[in-house]
């Protein structure tokens, strides 16, 4: 039987003939398919039931396209986003074993060479861009007829499918959401980049909630001194997305600076907060002389918890003056900080200990303990020798000189004063000892 009439035998050739699978895996589910006969839709089950391929690959093969899901070194897992210059899709890269985004230019846009320089011009200013809140590029080339720019891949959901499935944001994640946008965009006014096409759906917030990144510049240039002033233009079509335009940009898409980027960051604030568009419109082009003419719209009839203060900030940044509004992306971050979450202060950590440096000293000799004194007389006569013990008393002998004489004087005075008890001061405590001559000078009293 012929593989065209039979489609189970047609769907295995493609499989195979795609290179997504293995010669090993094509040959197992062959077998499988030998043994139970299964139609096309239980082959797609089997293949994803075993992990081998994704919804949208089986899809794209079934299709007759397996072989577009090769791109160079990529291989394309699924369509995450489509925009006007091409479409980007979850890729894994074969050579260094990671999963990354990978945008491609429209190839009925190929033949317009405007296209083809404005995706090459995306390219070089991605890859000028290094910042937290801006997608990354890795690489950016071409092969054969297909231009691609591969970039870090976010895993989460851009601020649109947000809205829509979880209506209207809390205020202080949608403050903090732009906010990070702000940063971002204010890395790339800093590299001479202007964004214009600022919207809901190019602000990706990770599953973490976190995590926001500022994506597809491929309406971004650099302002250069030169510029070609048909160039955005001449595809007939302007440059942005009606919702969330610039009245400058409305007018004149080629004379534009950071600060209609501002606008859009206004107007996307406005929509993730009410789930509602600023000015609605039948038409694009209703919309934009809306933009242009009325004056923005309150946000406090559809956010009656919103803060006066946040009504004002949005109209600041959408007034329809351009010198009216933030002058940078840096000034409308600082503006949103007080109505973001507010983060718990951490306490610095103390700086490491440097340990004492040890040095040697002589030790203290310890204090004589002082000694307490038992006599507390203050006589003159007690002041003679206090620590000296008293001489040996002799008896007198018989011939006793008489007393008016200078030895017996004398020596009368010597024997009182040794018989005096000792003297220790108060004041000091320190044994005061009379000499023998100053216990002869000592006063003696009459016999």
């Amino acid at each position: 039987m012929s593989t065209a009439a039979d489609p189970t035998a047609a769907f295995l050739s493609a499989l195979r003939g795609s290179g997504l699978l293995t010669p090993t895996q094509a040959d197992d589910l062959a077998r499988w398919a030998a043994q139970g006969k299964p139609d096309p839709t239980a082959v797609a089950k089997e293949i994803g039931r075993r992990g081998w391929l994704t919804s949208y690959q089986i899809k794209e093969v079934f299709r007759g396209r397996g072989k577009d899901l090769t791109v160079d070194r990529y291989v394309l897992l699924d369509l995450v986003g489509e925009g006007g210059m091409g479409r980007v899709y979850k890729a894994h890269d074969t050579r260094l074993g990671r999963d990354v985004a990978l945008k491609i230019i429209r190839k009925e846009r190929l033949s317009n060479p405007a296209a083809v320089a404005r995706f090459g011009h995306e390219m070089i200013a991605l890859g000028q861009l290094q910042h937290p809140n801006v997608v990354k590029a890795f690489d950016a080339s071409q092969n054969g007829d297909t231009h691609f720019v591969v970039m870090e891949f976010i895993d989460g959901q851009d601020l649109t499918k947000i809205v829509r499935d979880r209506g209207p944001l809390p205020l202080p994640e949608a403050c903090e959401a732009i906010r990070k946008a702000a940063l971002g965009l204010h890395h790339a006014y800093e590299a001479g980049l202007v964004h214009r096409d600022i919207k809901p759906s190019n602000i990706l917030v990770g599953k973490d909630g976190k995590t926001v990144k500022l994506v597809d510049l491929g309406l971004a240039r650099l302002d250069e001194p030169e510029k070609d002033e048909g160039r955005v233009t001449q595809e007939g079509y302007v440059i942005g997305t009606p919702d969330f335009l610039a009245p400058e940009q409305a007018r004149d898409p080629g004379k534009v600076d950071i600060r209609a980027d501002i606008y859009a960051l206004g107007a996307t604030l406005f929509y993730i907060i009410t789930g509602k568009v600023p000015f609605a419109g039948a038409n694009p082009t209703e919309k934009l002389l809306k933009h242009c003419t009325e004056p923005p719209p309150p946000l406090r009839p559809h956010r009656p918890d919103a803060p006066p203060q946040l009504e004002h900030l949005i109209h600041w940044c959408m007034a329809k003056r351009a010198e009216d509004r933030p002058q940078t992306p840096m000034q409308l971050a600082a503006a949103l900080q007080p109505f973001c979450p507010r983060t718990p202060a951490t306490t610095p950590p103390h700086p490491p200990r440097t340990p004492r440096r040890r040095t040697r000293t002589r030790p203290t000799p310890p204090r004589r303990p002082r000694r307490r004194s038992r006599c507390r007389t203050r006589t003159p006569a007690a002041r003679c020798s206090a620590s000296r013990p008293a001489p040996t008393t002799t008896t007198r002998s018989a011939a006793v000189p008489n007393r008016g004489s200078p030895t017996a004087s004398s020596g009368s005075a010597a024997a009182r004063c040794s018989s005096s008890p000792s003297f220790r001061t108060r004041a000091t405590g320190s044994s005061w000892v009379g000499s023998t001559a100053r216990s002869s000078r000592s006063p003696t009293r009459p016999g």
